[in-house]
């Protein structure tokens, strides 16, 4: 039997098969390897991160003492993680790459969920496990450096040769800027100057407190209302005398539905979008609670009054002061405060037969029927705890300047 070989074109006929399957098959299966390597490195970066979790559970008392108040990142080193029993592998290999994993893991704490957020960063360095170079497990706190807040590594100690702990270094971008010195504690330790502790908040409160702030880009010069304790937040409130006419309402204002029925309110937003528009991002906190409920009594001590505020809540980026928190300002022994009006003022508050609570330029509250006559606003808005002072001393004159610590 006569046996027959393929020919040149058979031959050919089948290459060009070949090529076409190639072309239609080999960026499949390359894309399939690419996403299975970056899947695999997105599940390594979430066991990465949750081990810095449980790290954190574990350190948490060590952490509060450092940082009472949350406001500095908790920067995680892998060294750290694999030292003390958190990661198991003494070399974590990134799957895209095959070098050695370096970096930390950057919690961070959000105030409105009141939990840490754990974002893993690489390292400025990465190495294979063949390298042996002095000094390779210190590059592993390389990630860090550009996070402002808390390290936790280990770091070579030369005169023993053995990888030290270390217990929170302080790292900043700006060294002009000492997280020492963020904003909210700087003002609680000016509590000579007017700021008064008064169980949930400090207030400022008297004629001259040095309590005037500048948030950076915007034109407004505010005073500082008070101080939040639990989160360190900070409620602004704009002088009346300070603010455009655009702040003033001659229209009909309705304290018990501030939120849908006030001109007051369409203009506080527009001009509060306005500023923002001016400032660095995460200044001013996306939603707070303001206190709009009834008062059953403008005599009763702050304290009754603020109680009764709170059974109405109106969420916003920016409201108006109320009758608790004016007369939180008035000086203990003088009875004087910053805030009295050169006219009428509206506060954000009504009482049982849906009259409006006023301050009169005498600096008393008074309740009055809804009409159309023109008073004074005191616009109140809350920025966030994560901020640096940028300079001033707090006086009119040279108010404090304040930024965002966000970048």
């Amino acid at each position: 039997m006569k046996k027959h070989g393929f020919t040149l074109v058979e031959l050919l006929a089948v290459i060009v098969i070949i090529g076409l399957v190639a072309v239609i098959v080999f960026p499949a299966i390359n894309t399939f390897i690419l996403k299975s390597k970056i899947d695999s490195y997105n599940i390594q970066k979430d066991l990465i991160e949750k081990a810095a979790k449980k790290w954190l559970t574990s350190n948490s008392e060590e952490l509060v003492k450092n940082d009472p108040y949350h406001l500095n990142n908790i920067n995680i080193t892998l060294t750290t993680l694999k030292k003390e029993g958190y990661l198991e592998d003494s070399y974590i290999i990134n799957p895209t790459t095959k070098k050695v994993m370096t970096g930390c893991v950057v919690a961070s704490y959000q105030s409105n969920k009141k939990q840490y957020e754990f974002i893993y960063k690489d390292g400025k360095d990465s190495y294979s496990k063949s390298d042996t170079s002095a000094g390779k497990l210190e590059e592993e706190m390389a990630g860090c450096d550009s996070n402002e807040g808390y390290i936790y590594t280990y770091y070579n100690d030369s005169s023993t040769g053995n990888l030290e702990k270390t217990n929170g270094i302080k790292k900043s971008t700006n060294e002009a800027i000492s997280l020492a010195e963020i904003f909210a504690d700087f003002l609680i330790n000016k509590k000579e100057n007017g700021l008064v502790d008064l169980g949930d908040e400090y207030f400022y409160q008297g004629l001259n407190p040095t309590n005037y702030v500048k948030i950076n880009g915007s034109d407004i010069v505010w005073n500082v209302l008070s101080i939040n304790k639990t989160d360190k937040t900070i409620k602004l409130i704009a002088p009346g005398k300070q603010v455009n006419s655009v702040l003033i309402s001659t229209s009909v204002f309705n304290a018990s539905s501030y939120a849908n029925s006030s001109d007051i309110k369409t203009e506080l937003d527009a001009k509060i979008k306005e500023e923002i528009a001016k400032m660095n991002s995460n200044i001013i906190k996306e939603e707070t609670d303001f206190y709009v409920g009834n008062i059953s009594n403008i005599s009763n001590n702050s304290d009754i009054i603020a109680s009764e505020e709170k059974s109405s809540i109106f969420k916003g980026k920016i409201g108006l002061i109320t009758a608790s928190e004016y007369l939180n300002t008035k000086n203990t022994d003088t009875g004087n405060s910053y805030l009295t009006p050169s006219a009428t003022a509206w506060t954000m508050n009504y009482n049982n037969i849906n009259q409006h609570i006023v301050i009169t330029k005498e600096g008393t509250l008074v309740q009055i029927d809804n009409d159309t006559t023109p008073r004074i606003v005191y616009p109140t808005i809350v920025i966030n705890a994560n901020l640096k002072s940028n300079g001033g001393s707090g006086i009119s004159t040279d108010p404090y300047i304040i930024d965002s610590l966000s970048k």
